[in-house]
């Protein structure tokens, strides 16, 4: 849908929210890391827990690498499994 809006000259805009939680598996696997309190939209993100701060952080890092490449008709990057471990692993 996005690639056939680019193809038409049309742009596409997404609004994230990351204020609230609604449905998210983060509130069930670790409640205590990302939900702090209620709104009416749904559990309020608990942004003062490290983990979660990081979590979103990458989120919108990751979004807006995809975003760009997508705008500008490339792929986006996706490092492999075995380059990441490789790139890890330490020297002997």
């Amino acid at each position: 849908m996005v690639r056939a809006a680019h193809d038409a000259g049309r742009a596409i805009v997404l609004d994230l929210v990351y204020n609230h939680l609604i449905g998210s598996p983060l509130q069930v696997l670790a409640r205590d890391v990302y939900v702090s309190g209620e709104t009416q939209w749904g559990d309020m993100v608990y942004f003062a827990h490290p983990a979660a701060r990081e979590f979103f952080r990458q989120a919108t890092v990751i979004f807006g690498i995809y975003s760009v490449s997508t705008a500008f008709g490339s792929t986006p990057p996706r490092p492999s499994l075995t380059e990441e471990r490789s790139s890890a692993a330490p020297n002997m």
